[in-house]
């Protein structure tokens, strides 16, 4: 997919929840969510994956697996630029990117391959005045 979107010129977000389920049953409580960014130069991504900052309670990331989401390659949440766990890539690194989402989903938050997950995306319109 985001192969796809980067032939466009505009500002692509993808994101995956993990927790539709929980979200549904629990409004205004926040379950894990990944997203990627896809950059107006068609080539940069940057990758997300929610923090304890903005998930319910029950939710959270223990040290355990926050020791694994190092180990995966993700790089801290750093409070300045984004609150989220990320990374930054580009449009050849899309693989690789596949594979630290399925790694993280399985290793990290012990999803299944038969767990229930909602894809969405939609073009974000950008100020570039």
């Amino acid at each position: 997919m985001l192969e796809r979107l980067g032939r466009d010129d505009v500002r692509w977000l993808l994101w995956i929840k993990l927790d539709v389920a929980f979200e549904r049953a629990n409004p205004g409580q926040r379950g894990r969510l990944f997203w990627f960014a896809l950059l107006e130069d068609g080539r940069s991504i940057i990758a997300e994956c929610r923090s304890n900052d903005d998930l319910a309670l029950d939710r959270r990331i223990d040290a355990d697996q926050e020791a694994l989401l190092i180990e995966l390659g993700w790089e801290r949440p750093d409070g300045w630029w984004t609150t989220n766990w990320h990374d930054h890539a580009t449009i050849d690194d899309v693989a690789e990117l596949g594979q630290l989402f399925s790694a993280t989903a399985r290793r990290v938050f012990a999803m299944a391959s038969f767990d229930v997950v909602e894809v969405g995306f939609q073009a974000a319109v950008v100020d570039r005045g």
